[in-house]
């Protein structure tokens, strides 16, 4: 695999081995870049009937915060790392997550493909999630 490679990842979550995955970081995404921190992320690569892979996975979401994103916009995307230098970006994802109880409570988010899947570069990943803009050139693995 080359350099160019490597930092993309695999071309396609086709390419990814069937599995359980733990995300390094997840975060929910408006178009202003705006981020909310998903805890827990852990995705699934599997095949349906026909052999064509999916992705679906789950995470905890701070209701507050996922209703404030969505108050502005409709329309919101998820970026994950994984592995440290692996990158997916799920344009405006299939979403489930629980009702809001009080402020600080968490649910469960559950999350599948929507209109596209891709594999972006670290930098790419970072200018998603708005990490470019609040930090500079920090890592996603800053604090923020």
């Amino acid at each position: 695999m080359s350099e160019h490679s490597h930092r993309l990842g695999p071309g396609t979550i086709a390419d990814l081995p069937e599995g359980l995955y733990e995300a390094d970081h997840a975060y929910l995404v408006d178009p202003s870049r705006r981020r909310l921190e998903l805890r827990s992320a852990t995705f699934e690569i599997y095949a349906d009937a026909q052999g064509r892979k999916h992705l679906r996975g789950r995470s905890l979401v701070a209701n507050v915060g996922f209703v404030e994103i969505l108050e502005d916009t409709d329309r919101v995307d998820l970026v994950l790392s994984f592995f440290g230098d692996y990158f997916l970006w799920l344009e405006d994802p299939v979403i489930q997550a629980g009702k809001m109880f009080t402020p600080e409570t968490e649910s469960s988010l559950i999350f599948r493909e929507g209109r596209q899947t891709s594999f972006v570069t670290q930098e790419h990943f970072e200018e998603l999630a708005g990490l470019k803009e609040a930090f500079g050139s920090a890592r996603p693995d800053s604090k923020g």
